[in-house]
This record gives structure tokens, sequence and C-alpha cells, in this order.
């Protein structure tokens, strides 16, 4: 895991993207590529190939969902790239980051306004918590862990 976003590679746009732990997504990738051939080969068994090939085409997009999504920042926001559509916020309206407790041993980060609303949020797991505190510390604010209990106040670095 990167400790600092200045190590984390930069796309063409000239935006700072932060994708999901490699292991994350090569086992969604296998549940959901086994699900979908599983799904087709027992569809296989009808009078049509219609559905079969529907049903392939449903987990393609999934998978090329899963592996299109990530967090991104540039000068003026942040955001997050997911289908169908992504979300973002300005970084000056950004309060805080927060993770909190989603149910089923899972947590969320979000993306919380200066006004206290959320302006989005990600499943915190995949990101891992160096990355989203290296996060925090970039956009110069600060990250509350609320899933273990403990509330971290990173200041912006130097």
């Amino acid at each position: 895991m990167a400790a600092n976003l200045d190590q984390l590679p930069v796309d063409g746009t000239q935006r700072l993207v932060i994708r999901p732990q490699q292991s994350t997504l090569i086992a969604f990738g296998v549940i959901i590529g086994t699900v979908t051939l599983l799904g087709a080969g027992v569809m296989l068994s009808g009078r049509s190939l219609v559905p079969v090939l529907v049903w392939l085409g449903i987990g393609a997009l999934f998978i090329y969902g899963l592996y299109r999504w990530h967090l991104w920042v540039d000068s003026e926001r942040v955001g997050v790239s997911r289908l169908p559509w992504g979300a973002s916020c300005r970084r000056d309206q950004l309060d805080r980051l927060q993770i909190i407790f989603a149910g089923r041993g899972g947590s969320t980060c979000d993306f919380v306004r200066k006004d206290g609303r959320t302006a989005f949020r990600v499943s915190a797991k995949p990101f891992g918590t160096p990355q989203l505190k290296a996060l925090a510390r970039s956009l110069g604010v600060p990250y509350y862990d609320l899933f273990s209990g403990a509330s971290i106040d990173i200041q912006p670095g130097p």
C-alpha cells in the first residue's frame, strides 16, 4: 500500500487514481465470472441462445464495471468512478472522510460535506485503510474511523 498519494499513479487526465486492492478485484472477478458461466451453462439446456447471450453480456458488464471502479482526485474535485454512474464533490466542500459500520463485517467510507450531508460513499475494505488515510491527508481533511471506535484526526502534511 502507498503511504503517500505522491507515490500513486496519475492517469492521462491529470487525475490521481486510487484503485481497489488487486486481491479484492481478483476475488470479486472470479466470483462474478463463475456465477455468470454457471448461469449460462444452466440456460444452455433451453431452446434459445438469446437468454444465454443476455446473461453473458450482463456478467461481462459487471466485470467491466468492477475493473473500472476507482477513486480519483484532481485539482478541484474528488470522486468515484463506477457503473452506472459516478459521483464527485468539490474539494473545498469536503469536510471529512468517515469510516462507518455497514453490516456483515463490512464498512463504508463516507465523503462528508461541510454541511453534514454525505457527498458519496464507497466500500472501505477494497481500498484499504492506508490508501484512505493517505487520501484524507492529501485532501487536508480529517479521517474518522467510527467502525473501530477510534477517531483519527489526520492533519495535512507539510
